[in-house]
């Protein structure tokens, strides 16, 4: 009989017929939907950094090239005024 009542305890405890009422109250109607929702903005704001990473990459390469830009243009100059330096001469 004991086996009986064991086997009858552990059968109505496998198909959840006692309810835990800490998983039920607090877990799944306060826990969760808190970590659901601190998830969502989480992911979020890792697009928005994404984006900011992009902005910040991109203005940066903008300035290098720029710089870069006038340097060569420096340049032309340079052996522009060279060349003609040597045709007056």
């Amino acid at each position: 009989m004991s086996s009986i009542n064991k086997c009858a305890f552990t059968y109505l405890a496998d198909v959840g017929y006692f309810v835990d009422p800490f998983q039920v109250n607090v877990l799944e109607q306060n826990v969760l939907p808190w970590l659901f929702s601190q998830v969502e903005t989480f992911v979020a704001d890792m697009g928005i950094q994404h984006d900011f990473s992009d902005i910040l990459v991109g203005s940066n390469v903008d300035a290098q090239m720029l710089e870069h830009e006038k340097t060569v243009q420096g340049e032309r100059d340079r052996k522009e005024a060279v060349r003609l330096g040597i045709e007056e001469a």
